[in-house]
């Protein structure tokens, strides 16, 4: 419901008082600026009526009697109200008031057709019955308001006159008839009935459009939009100027609203004339009282005049004309509609109506409610003894409207069902009275005014405009105490969905009106106790059929049949607690959540969840913790059910249960499962309970002591009976053990006992999801307990756990869970083995090796292992078997498998525990006893030869050997290789680090046939039964010398044959030639080659056999290259000294013998004395150490292995002996075949080699020259080696580069020839010819360096920032001519020519003076000092890059104006262009910009920037441009005048200057709208036309539908003309009447007329569809007919000022044509032709012709 709907009157009181406060504050001070503007006006007024005769009588024209003609100058009214709202009346008053004509919408064009022009029209348009007859000569509206109470009965007397017609002929022709007729009460209420809520809705409407000014909400698109009627406020404000009350104005004497419509009429107009204001009261009552003269203005005409019929609106009605009225009241006391100067008085006039109205309504209230009460009860005197005490109560409380808030709380709820609505609120009150006495509980709240929907337990329909709305829907007094006969009339109520009266005690039958309710399709929900329900009990279901009632409430009886009686107090014990538990709902949560799932609770669900309390307060107690709580039974644990939740399974197995069990537990009758084992009942299963198991329709699980079944003594199994399964846990015990209770049991029996007899130690007992065990189960897990005590303790920890003994470590069962494996090898088992094991029947394996056993295994035990039922494994201990000492096993017997570990390590240590050992012995007995170092154990021998290889390990390895002693075989060990038969057959322990004595007990592995233990560091010889082995050919020997027996031949370095077959001599070699083989003991090179050469891992080739072993030449060799390495490599020889043959190490080289041939270790960083040891390489024949810094000379041996040719010798000068040529700077042939001479080169130009002593250019030079990597060319031998004057240069351009270059000299000090460098040019010689650095960002001082390079003859330095002045050696050169010079001005000594701005001939060939141009211009080069565009045109011109032209020589070199006009042009981009000027500042002469002409000259001659949005202020710098002679700066946005320089050069010829309007001087022409000749010789006005016409030049700033004609003007691109100069270009009429057509097209055309394709083009609009022009282009005729315009008329045509013919007709628009076009029409200067519902023309209805007017030509569609 709408907020509006449920206003309260007090809202409106509020708002009233505010409206008064706005009142007085606004509206009060209006008026008084009214009343000042009208005192001129009424000093005008003619006095109609001045006198008085003398019985104070005044005489008035009737209404109907023609009157004078209004003035043209006086506002025409108009007189809006509803129908039936007093305009006669009102109209009257007008006429009598000013004398002057009147007139109704109907007749209105009637009237001017002859002549009349009326003061004011009244009319009820938009309401149906109105008509909007006077077209546009209103200009002003006044609405009346009459309260609808009146208005509409008021409007209905006369739609009944004219009999209800339908149209405008049958109301005219019944118009006699008006005022003559009074409608009867019963006419009045049909029409009331069907037509009261449109008539208050239009009512609402009527009012609505006229105080918004005839503002609609929406337009059919859904647009806010002004009636089209109403959007001209200039010639017709649909606003009203004031709001009369009728009700206040219909009165004998003036009041407020006589004032203000005379208030209205007297500010109309200059010219208006009234009644003189003393006789307005005589007026009035001359009106009021003229019955003869206006007998329609009264309603004394009609029959009963002064008691006319009681129309009464119904309560409903009233709540609707109440909320109509109160939403206008808050529609229009908020903003904006508060904002009409009319809100106030319109908001208070309906105020007082609510006011009025809702006392009407109480009143009416009473009257119903006395209506209601009489018709419901046969009289309304609810005092009557016909009543009953209830009826009059009812009757009373009915009666009265205070006990009903719905009808004075001031909500009027529309369609409100009163009538129902108060039989249901009586049928409630009823049930109150009649059902709750004493002890009901029913919440307060019954019987108070209140809404019976918040009544406690009542719901009524809350869904806004359903049919069911406000009626009851549902009520729940369920568990209230009601009492007394069930209600029998709530059949009444049809909605209700839902009924609750159960769990009370009233008695009768529910009736058949209301059980229809409930059978009916989607009908009447209802609960209610089986007292009252008549439907029928199923009992098999325990549901009460489908019938009255959806649901049943049977509790109560069910209590009394299932207990014996409904009061529990009469019951004792645990029944007691039963029964109070069953009685109590609260308990069972099915009867609170009110949902009845699944059928719930029925009768058989309350018989099993009261056996479920038995058994509860009988057996369980606190141990079934979650029983007897509010959720379903089925929940509780232990406890399943099927879908109908009917008990199927009771587990409460090892619940403590005690007592006995009832009798009736056998009522649990669709129960299949029931376990109540291990538990303490004492007595029988009953009876009951065996039926179903008997039956087979249970299945019983209980203790031997309940359950009947008989016992068999022989099997300790129960007969099938009443228990299904029988738990036997005791009966297995007192058999076993004498007593349940193990008293008679001792020791480890008492211990197994106790342990078995406890359910808690088998989770047999307690998982149910196991089988329950049976005696043999029990039997085994009794000797396995017995075990655990005798044999294990803690050595089986998972063992007596409560887990099935099949899950125990070592113990598998099969699926009858029998036992079949015990398997306990290695536990660490000890004392006897019981011969209970035998017991074990399906027992087939049996593992008790390697544990701690006494005694033999019994005898029945071996039985079953020699009968071949059982695989038995045992230690040599227990087993009788027979050991064969040959070998080594144990005999078949009474173990299948003999553990024999423990008799071998007796037999070789003397005892099994390794005691009295020592030493390797111990150790060795130690590894071998333990069974862990040991995966698997084969025969004798194996162990031997383990036991062997251990000793060795423990002798000689140390931690050596890794791997070995792991517990896999020793066949798996590193080095140790076996046979098939685990057999040691190789042995291959080299290089592995062993020491100790040679082992002799290799000599006890027989089958042994590989050994190597060579590169170890034993001692002593290799024993003999090992060599005669080896000599025999059965084993294949390794070893070193120092052990093998071989002589060694000293002539090969080789060991002869003998003992070993290979001898490792490495050691030998080391002594020989160090006489130690402890390398610690040398120092310097010695140690390091001794430490070297000593460790086999750096000599690959001493890992062959040594018929491949290197001789002693190859290893003399090694340790040469090696000290070499060491005295003089350092870490400079990369790749020395690694494991590989020395012959390939870097710059090594040996022929096939392996002999070292050449060495090449040039340019490789070497120091230290010049290595000696070369000269011990016997086949050297190339040797290089070249380009080092070796000390000291070539020794002797060495130069003379040179000089006779056997050597080729390459050497530094300060190493070889070779005599220096100073004439060629070449080394003479000598001891070196070559000779590197960098160094003296180094000596000879800094007088030192370490340049870290020199500084600044000489110190960077020096580093540079001193590093051969910077010289390519040096690393040729030196016959190609440059000479000396190559040198010489290179070093001073090097020193050019530091002193000058820095980082600029991109490709300078490269490792290639200088030659190369970029800017260096050299002869064949390479000798340098030329250097070109120009450009290159050089500082520093004038190279003088280039004056030492004798051969240069061109040099430029140009375009760089060198200081000082060119060498006077440099300047001679160049002025001789054996130089060609170029220089900037700031180092060259020529003279600057003013005039031309070159520099003169001297020194420098070519001077650049561009940094000249740029001091002279800005007094600076630092541009970086200078702001604005100064700082930015500086940047751009002192950048060499900026200009290509530059780039060449100087006699290309741009002269000093083509500089300055550059610098112009680039100002002007700066200040003007931002990013506009494409293309310019481009690098390219500024010739070449976009829009920039130049003369051969390169003279600036031309610009053209027009259009390229520049701002700022107008360039001055153009007046700089001494040649420019075309200059347009036009369609831009610059500030500021043309300078006067450039419009003189303009006015005198010399220029052409086109500009727009806002920088040229020229004066505007207002006729022609150009500009005179002056300063711009073209001018551009298209910018302030449009400033001019919509203030702005920003098309966006424009608003709705004129964007779009601005943007179409504003585009030069939209007008084609514009592309010719401004003698072309079009005047501002042209572009005035090209606006006023865009206008048109946009606001009637859009896309989609006829026109869409032949407008809005660039061409002229001449050539546009239906536009024709003179020879002026102007319009002079426009014909758009047909053309499918639609929107409103255009109001601008009048502007086309030639414009002699308009057609606009065929087409769709809105409004009337403008009445400035009208007067053109009407004054011949234009012919018209246009749609009727556009031309004003009077329409004759008699000749069905429209009359001369506005138009010339009406069509009609």
């Amino acid at each position: 419901m709408s907020i509006t709907k449920l206003l309260k009157f007090k809202r409106f009181a509020k708002a009233a008082v505010l409206w008064c406060v706005i009142y007085i504050a606004v509206v009060k001070n209006n008026l008084e600026q009214r009343s000042r503007l009208l005192q001129g006006h009424r000093k005008l007024e003619r006095e109609l009526l001045t006198t008085i005769d003398a019985n104070g009588d005044c005489d008035i024209h009737s209404p109907t009697h023609p009157g004078n003609f209004a003035p043209e100058d006086v506002k025409k009214t108009l007189l809006a109200s509803y129908p039936g709202s007093g305009k006669r009346f009102t109209w009257a008053i007008i006429k009598a008031l000013t004398n002057m004509e009147v007139a109704d919408d109907w007749n209105f064009s009637e009237r001017l057709t002859d002549g009349s022009k009326p003061i004011a029209v009244k009319t009820s348009w938009p309401h149906k019955e109105g008509k909007w007859g006077w077209g546009n000569k209103m200009d002003q509206v006044v609405v009346l308001l009459r309260n609808p109470r009146w208005a509409i009965p008021s409007y209905h007397n006369m739609r009944f006159e004219l009999d209800y017609s339908k149209t405008w002929a049958e109301s005219y022709a019944r118009i006699g008839q008006t005022y003559t007729e009074r409608p009867e009460v019963e006419q009045w209420e049909n029409w009331r009935d069907g037509n009261f809520d449109s008539e208050m809705n239009r009512w609402f409407n009527f009012l609505d459009f006229w105080m918004k000014g005839g503002y609609q909400e929406t337009d059919e698109e859904g647009n806010d939009i002004y009636h089209s009627r109403c959007r001209d406020r200039e010639n017709f404000d649909c606003f009203p100027k004031a709001v009369l009350d009728f009700d206040h104005f219909y009165q004998r004497n003036p009041t407020a609203e006589f004032v203000k419509i005379a208030d209205v009429f007297e500010s109309s107009g200059p010219t208006m004339e009234m009644v003189a204001a003393q006789a307005r009261t005589c007026v009035l009552e001359q009106v009021f009282d003229n019955k003869n003269a206006v007998p329609q203005l009264h309603q004394k005409s009609r029959p009963n005049a002064e008691r006319p019929p009681m129309y009464r609106l119904t309560v409903r009605q009233f709540d609707r004309m109440l909320n109509r009225t109160i939403e206008l009241v808050e529609k229009y006391s908020t903003e904006p509609y508060s904002l009409n100067p009319e809100a106030d008085e319109f908001v208070r006039v309906l105020g007082n109506y609510i006011i009025d109205n809702e006392a009407e309504y109480q009143y009416e209230v009473s009257i119903y409610l006395e209506e209601f009460v009489e018709i419901m009860f046969g009289t309304f005197n609810c005092n009557s003894e016909t009543l009953s005490s209830t009826d009059q109560t009812v009757c009373a409380f009915m009666k009265n409207r205070h006990n009903h808030d719905v009808f004075h709380d001031g909500y009027h709820p529309d369609n409100y069902p009163y009538w129902n609505w108060l039989k249901e609120r009586m049928t409630l009150s009823r049930i109150y009275l009649d059902n709750c006495k004493e002890s009901c509980t029913i919440e307060a709240g019954w019987m108070t005014s209140i809404d019976h929907c918040s009544w406690s337990g009542v719901q009524c329909e809350t869904d806004y405009g359903a049919p069911d709305e406000y009626r009851v829907i549902s009520i729940d007094l369920k568990d209230k105490n009601l009492s007394g006969l069930y209600p029998d009339d709530l059949d009444i109520m049809k909605y209700l969905e839902f009924l609750d009266l159960s769990r009370n005690f009233m008695t009768g039958t529910i009736d058949n009106q209301l059980c229809s309710m409930s059978t009916a399709t989607e009908g009447t929900n209802i609960t209610s106790d089986v007292e009252n329900c008549p439907n029928t009990l199923d009992t098999e279901s325990g549901l009460y059929v489908e019938g009255c009632c959806d649901h049943v409430n049977f509790h109560h009886l069910f209590i009394e049949t299932e207990f014996g009686d409904a009061n529990c107090a009469n019951i004792a014990g645990a029944e007691y607690s039963a029964c109070m538990f069953m009685l109590d709902r609260n308990n069972h949560r099915v009867f609170l959540d009110g949902d009845h799932e699944d059928n719930l609770p029925n009768w058989n669900w309350l018989s099993d969840r009261s056996e479920l309390s038995r058994l509860y307060y009988n057996n369980c107690g606190t141990n079934c913790a979650d029983w007897m709580t509010t959720e379903n039974h089925c929940l509780w644990s232990g406890i399943s059910c099927d879908a109908t939740s009917r008990v199927t399974s009771l587990n409460l197995q090892g619940k403590e249960l005690t007592g006995s069990l009832s009798s009736t537990l056998g009522d649990l009758d669709k129960i299949q499962y029931m376990d109540l084992s291990i538990n303490t009942l004492s007595g029988a299963i009953p009876a009951s309970v065996c039926e179903l198991s008997n039956s087979n329709s249970l299945y019983l699980v209980a203790d031997a002591p309940n359950c009947p079944n008989d016992y068999n003594e022989v099997d300790g199994t129960f007969a099938d009976g009443c228990c299904n399964h029988v738990v036997i846990l005791e009966n297995f015990i007192s058999t076993k053990y004498g007593s349940t209770d193990c008293s008679s049991s001792t020791g480890t029996e008492l211990n197994v006992c106790t342990y078995m007899k406890s359910r808690n130690n088998h989770n047999v007992y307690q998982d149910t999801n196991s089988p329950l065990p049976t005696y043999k189960w029990l039997e085994e897990r009794s000797v396995l307990a017995a075990m655990f005590y005798d044999n294990c303790g803690g050595n089986c920890p998972d063992w007596l756990s409560t887990t099935n003994h099949c899950t125990w470590s070592g113990i598998t069962c099969d699926a009858n869970y029998r036992i079949t494996k015990i398997e306990l090898a290695n536990r660490e088992l000890s004392g006897t083995i019981s011969d209970d094991l035998a017991t074990i029947a399906n027992l087939v394996v049996l593992d008790l090796s390697i544990n701690d056993f006494t005694g033999s295994i019994p005898t029945l035990v071996c039985e079953r292992s020699t009968s071949s039922l059982l695989t038995l494994s045992g230690d040599a201990t227990n087993c009788p078997n027979v050991l064969d000492a040959t070998t080594g096993l144990y005999g078949a017997g009474c173990c299948d498998n003999v553990n024999f570990l423990d008799y071998f390590i007796e037999a070789t240590y003397g005892n099994e525990s390794c005691k009295g050992l020592v030493g390797t012995d111990s150790n060795v007995c130690t590894f071998m006893q333990s069974r862990a170092n040991h995966d698997q154990v084969h025969n004798w021998n194996w162990l031997q030869e383990r036991s062997v290889l251990a000793r060795m390990y423990f002798d000689n390895c140390g931690s050596s050997c890794a791997g070995w002693l792991s517990s896999t075989s020793h066949c798996e060990w590193p080095g140790v290789t076996c046979d098939s038969d685990n057999a040691v057959v190789g042995i291959d322990l080299s290089n592995q680090q062993l020491g100790g004595a040679y082992p002799e007990v290799v000599g006890s592995l027989s089958k042994l046939s590989v050994l190597d233990l060579s590169q170890n560091y034993l001692s002593g010889g290799v024993p003999t039964a090992v060599c005669d082995r080896s000599t025999s050919g059965a084993l294949t020997l390794s070893g070193d010398a120092t052990n093998c027996p071989n002589e060694l031949d000293p002539v090969t370095g080789l060991y002869a044959s003998g003992c070993c077959d290979n001898v490792n001599f490495l050691e030998l070699f080391i002594q020989t030639l160090y006489n130690t083989q402890d390398c610690s003991t040398l120092a310097g090179v010695d140690g390091s080659t001794c430490t070297f050469m000593q460790s086999r891992a750096n000599h690959d080739v001493i890992s062959s056999p040594s018929g491949n072993m290197p001789n002693w030449n190859w290893l003399q060799e090694r340790a040469s290259l090696t000290a070499l390495y060491f005295n003089n490599c350092g870490s400079s020889c990369a790749g020395w000294l690694s494991s590989t043959s020395h012959c390939e190490w870097p710059g090594v080289t040996c022929d096939s013998d392996k002999a070292v041939v050449g060495i090449d270790l040039s340019n490789q960083q070497l120091g230290g004395a010049y290595p000696e040891v070369v000269g011990s390489l016997s086949k050297l024949s190339v040797l290089d150490l070249s380009q080092n810094y070796l000390s000291g000379g070539v020794p002797t041996a060495v130069c003379d292995r040179s000089t006779s040719g056997a050597l080729t010798l390459s050497g530094d000068a300060t190493n070889c002996p070779n005599e220096l040529d100073p004439v060629t700077g070449l080394y003479a042939s000598g001891c070196c075949d070559d000779v590197n001479f960098l160094e003296l080169f180094i000596q000879t130009l800094y007088n030192t080699q370490d340049c870290s002593t020199l500084a600044g250019v000489d110190g960077s030079t020096c580093t540079f020259m001193q590093s051969r990597e910077n010289h390519d060319v040096i690393s040729s031998p030196s016959g190609n080696m440059p000479n000396w004057n190559w040198l010489q240069e290179r070093a001073s351009l090097t020193a050019l580069y530091f002193n000058n270059c820095g980082s600029s000299c991109a490709g300078w000090l490269s490792s290639t020839s200088h030659c190369e460098w970029p800017g260096v040019t050299c002869d064949s010689d390479k000798a340098v010819v030329g250097i070109d650095l120009s450009n290159q960002q050089l500082g520093g001082a004038y190279p003088e360096v280039v004056g030492s390079l004798s051969k240069l003859s061109v040099l430029d330095l140009s375009q760089n920032y060198l200081s000082g002045g060119v060498p006077t050696a440099v300047c001679d050169r160049s002025t001789s001519g054996a130089l060609t010079l170029s220089g900037d001005a700031t180092n060259c000594p020529n003279e600057l020519d003013p005039v031309t701005g070159l520099y003169a001939s001297g020194c420098c060939d070519d001077v650049n003076f561009l940094e000249l141009f740029i001091q002279t211009l800005y007094n600076t080069q630092d541009c970086s000092t200078l702001a604005g565009v100064d700082g930015s045109t500086c940047t751009f011109m002192q950048s060499r890059e900026n200009h290509d032209v530059i780039s060449s020589p100087s006699g290309n070199m741009p002269n000093w104006n083509w500089l300055q006009e550059r610098a112009s042009l680039t100002a002007l981009y700066f200040n003007n262009c931002g990013s506009s000027c494409a293309g310019w500042l481009s690098s390219t002469s500024h010739c070449e910009w976009p829009g920039v002409t130049c003369d051969s000259d390169n003279a600036v001659v031309g610009i053209n920037l027009s259009n390229q949005q520049l701002g700022g202020a107008y360039p001055e710098v153009v007046g700089s441009l001494s040649k420019l002679s075309v200059l347009d700066l036009s369609q831009n946005y610059l500030s500021g005048g043309v300078p006067t320089a450039v419009c003189d050069r303009s006015t005198s010829g010399a220029l052409t200057l086109s500009g727009d309007a806002t920088n040229c001087p020229n004066e505007l022409d207002p006729v022609t709208g150009l500009y005179a000749s002056g300063c711009c010789d073209n001018v551009n006005f298209l910018e302030l036309f449009i400033q001019t016409l919509y203030n702005t030049q920003d098309c966006s700033n424009v608003v709705g539908p004129e964007t779009n004609v601005c943007t179409f003007i504003q585009s030069r691109a939209n007008h084609d003309v514009f592309s010719s100069p401004s003698g072309n270009m079009p005047n501002l009429i042209w572009l005035g009447e090209r606006t006023i057509l865009a206008r048109l097209y946009v606001n009637a055309c859009g896309s989609g007329c006829s026109l869409s394709s032949s407008w809005m083009l660039p061409t002229n609009h001449c050539s546009w569809s239906g536009v024709v022009c003179n020879t002026d282009n102007q319009i002079i005729s426009l014909d758009l007919s047909g053309q499918t315009l639609s929107g409103p008329y255009p109001t601008d045509m009048n502007s086309l000022d030639l414009m002699t013919s308009l057609n606009l007709s065929g087409n769709n628009l809105l409004g009337q044509v403008p009445n400035i076009i009208c007067e053109k029409s009407e004054s011949n200067a234009l012919s018209l032709i246009g749609d009727a519902q556009n031309c004003p023309n009077l329409y004759n209805a008699t000749s069905g012709e429209y009359l001369d007017g506005c138009c010339d030509t009406v069509f009609i569609a």
